[in-house]
């Protein structure tokens, strides 16, 4: 009796395990893209969420506003993004394979202060992949992911 491996049950073993490679890949491929959406929608949420609660509060007596610009986001203090200050503001870096839209004029989300009233639309996160992710934000200021 030989000891060690035969040719042919090295390249069983070889085949085997290309065979269950090539068929993880793409499910891995496909997690990590909906990780990167799903982290990308956490973030614009927290955004929106955070500048809506300091517009109630009147947080330094202002007025709040997230204003996207694919890939970025930055939360402003101001009546408008033009006219905010923008020492105050808050800049969050998406990932680079995410490009953001949105049916909000100019891409901004400005929140009236005291009541936290916005005009209501659609924002979309698209990755390079083609997956998209959306959250609808109320004319109430209320923000979800779809």
């Amino acid at each position: 009796m030989s000891k060690g491996f035969s040719l042919s049950e090295l390249i069983i073993v070889i085949g085997i395990l290309l065979i269950v490679g090539v068929t993880v890949i793409p499910v891995y491929s496909n997690i990590f893209v909906l990780s990167q959406l799903d982290e990308s929608a956490v973030a614009v949420l927290q955004a929106l969420r955070t500048a809506k609660t300091y517009a109630i509060y009147r947080k330094n007596n202002a007025a709040y506003g997230v204003k996207f610009i694919s890939p970025t986001l930055t939360m402003y203090q101001g009546l408008s993004y033009l006219s905010r200050d923008s020492t105050k503001d808050r800049v969050i870096e998406l990932e680079d394979v995410i490009a953001v839209t949105t049916t909000f004029a100019d891409d901004d989300v400005h929140f009236e202060t005291t009541s936290g009233m916005t005009s209501g639309g659609i924002i979309t996160l698209l990755h390079q992949s083609g997956a998209s992710q959306t959250i609808s934000v109320s004319a109430q200021g209320i923000a979800q992911i779809e």
